[in-house]
């Protein structure tokens, strides 16, 4: 069944409907999927998330509750505009929270890439960029346990550094933890991830999960989904992307460097 409206839209008009009448969030997200055909919100959004996305407004459709997703890329791809044009696009849902941590950027850089995402070009409350050294499983968890909630968003830049400092556990005990506390709230996180540069000596330079640098050892079958990016030097605006889970899909994004957008 066609939606009337784009998933966020129904989102916001949930929000203005708990508003107005008093209700809850989830009551108004029931009301509103009725409206659509669905005796539920997550009968609709389950409906939605069958689909395979076409676009990076897509994607985030498509991400569920609890999943830890990998974003993985050789340098100078746009990953982490990427993850940026992402977290944006959560940020324009009714109530949801993104936290970005970052041991790679700066808190700057990363809001000048969301803002850019951004129509109204500010940056709202709900999105706490945090870019500690400290940053570990153990940090992250303790930051955001007091507030995060089902589809909340979390960004973590970037997988291969989280056990940099040999006094913080090992990479898989992290991502570990990290998945058990995913699969308790029902947030989502995405680790942004570097791609191995052996891909570059073979004839299709698009990566897969396998392609990804491990210095130290990992179970990337922890991994729900993996989004694999790559842009041709020859088409720099199209960033494609391989979808793994349970089954790969390809589509093409769109990178404008005027604006540092991807959509």
């Amino acid at each position: 069944m066609k939606l009337s409206a784009p998933v966020h839209e129904l989102r916001s008009r949930a929000k203005t409907l708990r508003q107005q009448q008093g209700i809850t969030h989830t009551e108004a997200l029931d009301i509103i999927a009725r409206q659509e055909g669905y005796s539920a919100w997550s009968l609709l959004i389950s409906r939605v998330s069958d689909t395979t996305p076409s676009s990076l407004a897509d994607v985030q459709h498509c991400l569920q509750p609890g999943e830890l997703i990998l974003l993985g890329a050789r340098p100078q791809m746009g990953k982490t505009l990427f993850a940026c044009s992402l977290a944006a696009s959560v940020l324009q849902e009714a109530d949801q929270q993104v936290w970005i941590f970052s041991l790679a950027e700066t808190v700057q850089g990363l809001q000048h890439r969301i803002l850019a995402n951004l129509p109204d070009k500010t940056l709202p409350a709900n999105c706490i960029i945090d870019c500690d050294d400290a940053i570990c499983a153990d940090y992250i968890i303790a930051k955001v346990n007091n507030t995060i909630r089902q589809g909340d968003l979390i960004l973590i830049d970037y997988l291969q550094i989280l056990d940099e400092v040999r006094t913080k556990p090992s990479l898989q005990i992290q991502v570990e933890k990290l998945r058990t506390f995913a699969r308790n709230t029902g947030c989502i996180m995405v680790f942004i991830a570097q791609i191995d540069r052996k891909v570059l000596n073979r004839e299709s330079v698009i990566p897969t999960r396998r392609d990804v640098r491990l210095p130290n050892p990992l179970d990337l079958n922890l991994f729900d989904r993996a989004l694999l990016l790559h842009r041709n030097s020859q088409s720099p605006a199209d960033i494609e992307v391989l979808m793994e889970g349970t089954a790969a899909h390809r589509f093409t994004c769109r990178h404008d460097a005027g604006t540092h957008r991807v959509y």
